[in-house]
């Protein structure tokens, strides 16, 4: 006993420091991830709203040069020289050419007759006399639209726009001028700048990046562009870490831009900000941890220290020191648990004392109960002539002893506790328990007296759906004291998925009852009880055995007889196996004892699923 208590109050501190250590370690794992987890999508969430932001500032900048380039090249188109050169005099085009470029109109310029021939040009392309007949900007512009859209030339990107060059006041295409923009290396800079991520137009087969773009990113983002036009950015896992990258048609501008390149505009997602944050969480983390844990420690500590105390209190009781009393004081529930059982104690006391007196009067009590008996055992021996009745009273009494011994013993229990005025509220509990106990065991005692009844009178069982398993385990709770008294091993071999019973359970479990009380009352010395269950597909079957002393073959055939029994004077009636084949046969079913003197009895029962 020592042992097993001490075995009990480390593992209960064991238990509530794991479970207490168990749920700080969850909620510091759980609010780390969640942080961690937020903090990510917050960072995504912002390189999201920097990529769409980048995206209208694209939007505006390439507005903002079309819009440049139109405004210079409609005064260069309105200028009278450019018309009487492109009319007349062609060699003045390059002078005036080369002028406009002068002040920044453009990088690079060139002007054709109406028949698409380059008759001027600020630079070596394109080559003078090229028939761009079949350029779509150029084609447009003859035909008097002014158009903005991107070129490749020289290995180099551009942004160009064409306009007409009208006579006046006829308004006669007089042939075309070409501004273009160079969408280099420091432009894309400029735009990476301004626009706070990294850039890149991807046209066919051709593209260009700001350097800022990881080198590595330009294959698999060329590969998916196309796809990734919905408006929604897209995550590129790099060996310089992760990028978000968004890609979109460039449109815009006045005139509108035609069918060109797709713009990608891409940010990295700073992740070194997330560790650091995630090591301060950590940090955090495992410092409110220890905290916890050591406050944790002291609240264990209170807690076990004064159940510590209650046990030794229990101990030195058990020990017969009934004038012992607990010294927890406090105003917890452990200083209550105290208290009740300090005046459990009293309670204790004032039982040791009643009995003690009992013990003087003892002899004389017995005497006369003895004297009693005598006289009831010769009126026992007239009642003899009374046939039945007489028998079946006798049998009654032997089936109602037990149930009638829990009222008689909790009624007197109970009166020792309405002694007191008023009644201590921690005896509440206990009261109502003695009172469920003589409301129990009457209604067992009803029960028996009407299984009595219907041995003769044949009555249909109650139809409840009954677990064969938990009826047999509820019964064999009945008996199990006395089995271990007995030193009587326990076996259970249930059949798994075993169907619901129709059938009377206080009935079934009386059957049950006597059976293993037999059993274990066959195995004075010790032994082993098997209980089995087994389905077929009409019935059920329980097979209750023994290894006990056993029965000859030639009493077996009277053990359903009406009082019949083997056992020794006192201990039994013959009433038990006959009151539980009465009610194996109002349930339809069968139920055989199969025995061998040294060897054990098995006792078999079988109940149909279905009843007609």
């Amino acid at each position: 006993m020592i042992q097993l208590h001490t075995v009990i109050r480390l593992g209960l501190r064991g238990k509530l420091l794991g479970v207490t250590l168990g749920l700080l370690s969850i909620l510091t794992a759980g609010a780390l991830l969640t942080v961690r987890n937020e903090f990510g999508q917050q960072l995504r969430r912002q390189a999201e709203r920097e990529l769409r932001a980048g995206s209208h500032v694209l939007t505006s900048i390439l507005e903002r040069s079309g819009a440049q380039l139109l405004d210079r090249g409609r005064i260069l188109a309105e200028l009278p020289s450019l018309q009487t050169a492109l009319a007349k005099e062609h060699k003045q085009l390059e002078p005036l050419l080369i002028e406009v470029k002068s002040i920044r109109a453009a990088n690079l310029l060139w002007a054709t007759d109406a028949q698409a021939k380059v008759l001027a040009s600020t630079g070596e392309y394109p080559p003078l006399g090229e028939d761009l007949s079949k350029h779509p900007l150029i084609r447009a512009a003859l035909e008097g639209e002014e158009t903005l859209g991107f070129d490749l030339f020289q290995g180099q990107w551009w942004l160009m726009l064409s306009l007409p060059v009208k006579e006046k006041p006829s308004g006669k295409v007089l042939g075309s001028v070409t501004l273009t923009l160079l969408i280099g290396e420091a432009y894309l800079a400029r735009l990476s700048e301004l626009m706070g991520c990294q850039i890149g137009f991807i046209w066919g087969d051709n593209q260009i990046w700001s350097q800022l773009w990881p080198e590595e990113a330009h294959q698999p983002v060329a590969a998916e562009t196309v796809r990734a036009l919905t408006g929604r950015p897209h995550e590129l896992s790099l060996s310089q870490g992760r990028y978000l990258w968004l890609a979109r048609p460039v449109t815009g501008g006045i005139p509108p831009i035609a069918a060109g390149p797709i713009a990608v505009l891409g940010i990295r997602l700073d992740e070194a900000v997330i560790q650091r944050t995630t090591r301060a969480i950590g940090w955090i983390a495992f410092i409110s941890m220890a905290i916890g844990a050591f406050l944790s420690i002291w609240a264990i500590r209170s807690i076990t220290r004064p159940v510590k105390a209650l046990v030794a209190d229990s101990k030195r009781i058990g020990g017969g020191d009934l004038t012992h009393r607990s010294l927890v004081q406090g105003s917890d529930e452990i200083a209550e648990l105290a208290g009740s059982f300090n005046q459990m104690v009293d309670q204790l006391q004032i039982s040791y004392n009643q009995l003690s007196d009992l013990n003087r009067t003892l002899e004389e009590r017995v005497k006369e109960r003895t004297r009693q008996l005598e006289e009831a055992q010769a009126q026992l021996l007239q009642a003899e002539k009374l046939a039945s009745i007489g028998q079946l009273a006798a049998g009654i009494a032997h089936e109602l002893n037990n149930p009638l011994m829990v009222i008689m013993g909790n009624t007197q229990l109970a009166l020792r506790m309405l002694r007191g005025e008023p009644i201590p509220k921690d005896l509440i509990p206990e009261l109502k328990e003695l009172l469920q106990a003589l409301d129990q065991e009457s209604h067992r005692s009803k029960t028996i007296v009407g299984n009595l009844l219907d041995f003769s009178r044949v009555k249909p069982p109650m139809e409840v759906a009954s677990d064969l398993h938990k009826l047999l385990d509820e019964s064999l709770n009945l008996v199990g004291h006395q089995a271990s008294l007995q030193s009587v091993e326990v076996v259970k071999r249930y059949a798994k998925d075993l169907p619901l019973l129709k059938a009377d359970p206080g009935q079934l479990k009386q059957v049950f009852v006597n059976c293993i009380l037999n059993a274990v009352q066959a195995m004075p010395q010790g032994g082993r009880l098997t209980l089995e269950t087994a389905r077929s597909q009409t019935h059920l079957t329980v097979r209750i055995q023994d290894t006990g002393v056993g029965i000859s073959e030639e009493l077996v055939s009277k053990v359903f007889d009406p009082f019949f029994t083997t056992k020794e004077v006192g201990k039994g009636t013959g009433l038990g196996l006959s009151v539980s084949y009465g009610i194996i046969q109002h349930h339809q079913g069968t139920i055989n004892l199969n025995s061998k003197i040294g060897q054990g009895t098995t006792v078999t029962i079988q109940l149909p699923l279905s009843r007609g």
